[in-house]
């Protein structure tokens, strides 16, 4: 049944992307692709860590009777727990991408890519902590190592940034998105992916 749920938060995603974002990108095609290219990082990011994802709804699937919360840096490392150090790792790649991405696309500079990168992980992990599905745990290693992940992209986009900014006046591109009005369609859709995530999430101690 998770597997179902999953197949449908990516199909949302997708709806989502198609009903609410492709007509705002495509401006031109790379700033269609490089947007595209986020959305789809970011979908990705929410598949390893969140879903299928459930909304805690208080008194009806919310039971925090354990929480693992861990203050301490790196104290999985210190104590030699398997897969710390893999654990480690993949969390600092987990945010290279953005921090490569979004000074491209959005032209941010050091520090709002080590702050954003803070707020995602911090996000995260706050979401895993009132997890529905038991996670109900929360790491400051993470947020260290995800925002260092965030740092490293950064100065991998530093290294790049003289052949980005060559190629984007080449083509003459803009980051600018085109404007896209909000309708009844849109809003209909996006109503319905928030009732049946609702739905899910009530039903979820029955599954």
């Amino acid at each position: 049944m998770h597997n179902l749920f999953i197949v449908i938060d990516f199909l949302s995603f997708i709806l989502i992307y198609f009903v609410c974002f492709f007509p705002r990108w495509n401006l031109n095609k790379l700033n269609l692709f490089l947007k595209t290219a986020l959305y789809i990082y970011f979908i990705f990011v929410i598949y390893f860590t969140l879903m299928p994802l459930f909304l805690p709804i208080p008194f009806i699937n919310t039971n925090y009777t354990y929480w693992n919360l861990n203050l301490i840096p790196f104290y999985d490392i210190k104590l030699h727990h398997d897969n710390a150090i893999r654990e480690l790792i993949l969390n600092i790649i987990m945010l290279i991408p953005f921090g490569i991405l979004v000074p491209i696309i959005y032209k941010k500079k050091f520090f709002k890519i080590v702050t954003y990168s803070f707020l995602i992980s911090f996000i995260i992990e706050f979401l895993q902590l009132i997890s529905v599905r038991k996670i109900n745990s929360c790491d400051v290693t993470d947020l260290i190592s995800n925002t260092l992940g965030g740092i490293i992209g950064y100065f991998i986009y530093l290294l790049f940034k003289k052949y980005i900014l060559i190629l984007f006046n080449k083509f003459n591109i803009q980051n600018k998105d085109n404007y896209n009005k909000i309708n009844i369609i849109k809003i209909i859709i996006l109503l319905l992916i928030l009732l049946q995530l609702i739905i899910r999430s009530i039903i979820y101690l029955y599954i």
